[in-house]
């Protein structure tokens, strides 16, 4: 028995896998979300939905447009994942001024260290971002991104795409700032406490004494602090589609 397969539908499928690929690898949304062998199964799942005939006469185009389709995804999958890093970054600053930035843990799913406060902003903020329906707008996204980029086409990329990746890392850091503040400014008081009791007690041992304190400090405030969690998650997924909507505008209009 022969199975015929037609050249112009295999292209296009590996073209748009290249591109979704590109961006499941570039986006942190992705990475933090789902282990390897998920994001192996959405690259397969989303690559045949976006694909469709494409015929490209030579070798040479076919490893262009490869490229091309792997430029895009990387592009957009970057700049939507800016934002997503505020939860992290936050987790990161509140680690270090708590002193649990020594504790750090290798996470299998991003490959990187973790730290204690960091896992669990990362892990919360990408459960509620699943349950907010964050992905099925990346997902739509993608597919307009075929539409306005055809997997055969060529990008006319403008200047203000470097520009937009600058004013969401400004962004992305006042608002891991703002999210951090409340923990580590009752930190600093719980310092500047520690240092006025060792200053009337010498014997006292501040560093051993406060070190417990600082992290039952730190996860009560975070107890509280996570609260605001879905609200500044349903905020980053509408900037998020806004920066989707602006990255392709960026791609289409040089």
């Amino acid at each position: 028995m022969e199975i015929s397969l037609d050249p112009g539908w295999a292209t296009g499928l590996a073209l748009a896998s290249t591109r979704v690929a590109a961006f499941a690898v570039a986006s942190p949304i992705y990475t933090r979300i789902l282990p390897g062998v998920g994001r192996i199964a959405l690259v397969l799942v989303l690559g045949l939905f976006f694909s469709h005939p494409v015929v490209i006469p030579d070798v040479y185009g076919l490893i262009a447009a490869g490229l091309i389709n792997a430029v895009v995804g990387v592009a957009l999958g970057f700049l939507t994942g800016i934002l997503f890093h505020v939860f992290q970054v936050a987790g990161g600053v509140l680690d270090f001024s708590s002193g649990l930035s020594v504790s750090g843990v290798l996470d299998p799913m991003t490959g990187h260290q973790d730290t204690v406060f960091g896992r669990i902003f990362g892990v919360a903020a990408g459960a509620i971002f699943l349950a907010l329906g964050g992905d099925q707008l990346l997902i739509v996204g993608l597919g307009r991104s075929v539409d306005a980029i055809p997997l055969d086409g060529v990008p006319s990329i403008h200047a203000g795409l470097a520009d937009l990746a600058v004013s969401l890392l400004g962004k992305m850091t006042l608002a891991a700032v703002e999210l951090a503040f409340p923990a580590v400014a009752a930190v600093f008081l719980v310092e500047l406490a520690l240092g006025l009791a060792n200053r009337m007690v010498p014997q006292l041992n501040a560093f051993l004494v406060g070190m417990p304190i600082k992290i039952i400090v730190s996860l009560l405030v975070v107890a509280v602090m996570v609260l605001a969690v879905p609200s500044l998650m349903d905020g980053v997924i509408s900037e998020t589609w806004r920066t989707m909507t602006r990255a392709l505008t960026g791609l289409t209009s040089g």
